[in-house]
């Protein structure tokens, strides 16, 4: 073997751009540079309250459909001449090098109560917005589910099935995914680190009754993602509702610290 210097990543003069001559020495010597593994973003779930009668759990899963564990025991009813929306604002600080942005890709929302109308081959339908800021301006759209119709069943967490209290006790919540450039709806957008947007969700259907959520609400809740890094989520009340019904009305969710209504932990791509 020719008596020279191989390129060595231990001192790190293997990185970077190579010259032929030690393109040549390195394959004489068996020498590369590591491989470059790109990031891969993976499920997580936040939850922004502590829940109701049982802890709600949150990381790389969460405890949808377990009793207690995020609604309010009471109810609301939908109906064409309530044709409201729930709204919580959230940001997300991060720590770490490898996740440059995140998307949100699911919410939560109280199981609805009973099959709504009588068996589970009905489907639910709803609809869901993003906006930048905190607010639910037509010009701050950044996406928008269009109508999605959602059949009753008891898989809470993939958001395959609008989750009933049938299933397993009232008191309890379901996922729903947000479908992503799918029949209507647009591409989950990509959003930015240290900036606040507002989710928004609202009822299609003629009536019906879902649950509430109410318990002490949780602001900077951090979590650990599998690389080490950490997410830091704070959420917020949405003080400006003016765009198209429902949009452009409140239904009572609070993003405070007494928090209540809808969304009890939101999911993510991070």
């Amino acid at each position: 073997m020719p008596n020279y210097r191989i390129p060595n990543n231990a001192n790190n003069d293997a990185n970077g751009m190579w010259k032929m001559n030690a393109v040549q020495r390195a394959r004489q010597g068996s020498e590369w540079p590591n491989a470059h593994i790109p990031y891969t973003p993976s499920q997580y779930y936040i939850r922004t309250c502590n829940g109701y009668t049982s802890t709600i759990t949150d990381g790389t899963n969460t405890n949808c459909g377990t009793s207690g564990n995020g609604t309010y025991q009471g109810s609301w009813n939908y109906s064409s001449s309530w044709n409201n929306c729930d709204a919580i604002g959230f940001s997300h600080q991060y720590t770490g090098s490898n996740a440059a942005n995140y998307k949100l890709n699911k919410i939560s929302i109280g199981s609805g109560i009973g099959a709504w109308t009588g068996n589970f081959g009905t489907y639910i339908s709803w609809r869901a917005k993003i906006y930048a800021g905190f607010g639910t301006a037509t010009n701050t759209i950044v996406y928008d589910s269009g109508t999605v119709s959602t059949i009753q069943g008891c898989n809470c967490i993939m958001g395959l099935n609008f989750y009933s209290s049938i299933c397993g006790g009232y008191d309890n919540f379901m996922m729903l995914a947000l479908p992503d450039a799918t029949g209507s709806a647009d591409p989950l957008p990509t959003l930015s680190w240290n900036t606040g947007y507002t989710v928004a969700f609202a009822y299609l259907m003629m009536n019906g009754q879902g649950r509430s959520q109410q318990s002490q609400g949780i602001n900077n809740r951090a979590i650990t993602l599998n690389d080490g890094s950490t997410v830091t989520q704070n959420h917020f009340n949405v003080g400006s509702y003016s765009d198209n019904s429902p949009f452009g009305s409140w239904n009572g969710t609070s993003g405070g610290s007494g928090g209540s209504g809808q969304f009890p932990v939101l999911g993510y791509m991070m």
